[in-house]
């Protein structure tokens, strides 16, 4: 990947069953949806629209970075994700968690 820039990324959404969650977040997040989301039916409470958790990474959806993780991302290229004051966490990861809850 060229070291001064860095296309527009499209992250998978991974979807996680709650007890308390409910059935809208499927139709809100749309068809980028994880493999290891649960099975439709299935309550769903938390969205997970940008993570790099060390549960869950995000993953790119498509083009020419399809299949990275967000966490291989920040390892190759930490400030163009990040920008030249920002750092990662203590844990060398990506230092937000965007989630949807209902």
């Amino acid at each position: 990947m060229p070291s001064n820039d860095l296309p527009l990324l499209w992250f998978r959404t991974r979807l996680f069953e709650r007890i308390w969650g409910g059935r809208n977040l499927r139709a809100l997040v749309g068809p980028s949806v994880d493999d290891e989301s649960p099975a439709p039916g299935k309550p769903v409470g938390e969205a997970w629209l940008i993570s790099d958790h060390a549960s869950y990474e995000s993953v790119v959806a498509e083009g020419e970075r399809a299949g990275a993780t967000l966490h291989q991302l920040v390892e190759e290229c930490p400030r163009l994700l990040l920008g030249n004051k920002a750092r990662v966490t203590i844990h060398g990861r990506f230092p937000l968690l965007l989630k949807i809850l209902d």
